[in-house]
């Protein structure tokens, strides 16, 4: 495996030949020191955890070990490295806890057995913290829940609100649901504390981000509302702006 580098302030990006990087902080002890890229995803009430991109991952530590591989190579020159230095192997952190990687367990399902061993004390050692991350994600989710049941929507008019009323017949609830809740709070931002219109989309949009509604996707459902609601102009304009920076934030990173 050919192996080329980047450097990042005082540690390095190692890249493979499929492109694929690892960020490199660290070379102590003839250990390369690589943070567990641990991603724990939550929905509802349920919480996984996993190793982001973790095949990839795994193929570039178990090809650092092969014969063909300029690793080492890099790895010393990056580090300016003496005569008496020794690649041992990985070692994979996360706060106060690791794994190791040498070339005797080095094979890919090896290091993903370790990878997943590693897990399973990570599950178990952050429950607590999970646990109560979870029940306070449930209770900010039925908190909120219960304080946009309280809410209406304010219309226009009379008028707007009866052609809001036949022109959603038939469409879905949930779209309707969202572009209801989400002006109700914005509207309720502005009239009982006094928000300008572009705050309080942004701290509703905050609010609803923090406890995982999908924004991008309920665009649509915001426009639909907003033909017929107060301030809804500029709810849509705004709610349309947040739209545009996420998407030209992820485009930015892509390139």
């Amino acid at each position: 495996m050919r192996t080329i580098i980047k450097n990042v302030k005082k540690a390095f990006y190692f890249k493979d030949e499929k492109g694929y990087e690892v960020l490199v902080d660290g070379f102590e002890d003839g250990f390369v020191m690589i943070k567990m890229p641990i991603a724990v995803t939550r929905y509802e009430d349920k919480i996984a955890v996993s190793i982001v991109d973790g095949n990839n991952l795994i193929s570039f530590l178990s090809g650092c070990f092969d014969k063909k591989s300029n690793f080492i190579e890099m790895l010393f020159e990056t580090y300016e490295c003496d005569s008496n230095a020794e690649f041992l192997g990985f070692k994979l952190r996360t706060g106060d806890m690791s794994c190791t990687v040498t070339k005797e367990n080095s094979a890919f399902y090896s290091i993903k057995e370790i990878i997943e061993n590693f897990l399973g004390i990570y599950i178990e050692a952050e429950a607590e913290k999970i646990n109560k991350r979870t029940d306070e994600y449930n209770k900010e989710r039925e908190d909120l829940d219960n304080f946009l049941d309280s809410l209406d929507v304010a219309f226009k008019c009379s008028q707007a609100e009866d052609k809001y009323i036949e022109e959603a017949e038939g469409v879905d609830e949930d779209f309707l649901g969202y572009g209801q809740d989400f002006v109700a709070l914005v509207q309720n931002f502005v009239e009982e504390e006094g928000y300008n219109i572009s705050d309080a989309v942004n701290e509703t949009y905050r609010r609803f981000d923090s406890i995982s509604f999908n924004i991008e996707e309920d665009l649509e459902s915001i426009r639909f509302i907003c033909r017929f609601c107060l301030y809804g102009d500029e709810i849509y304009e705004s709610y349309f702006n947040i739209c545009m920076k996420m998407y030209n934030d992820e485009l930015n990173n892509y390139l």
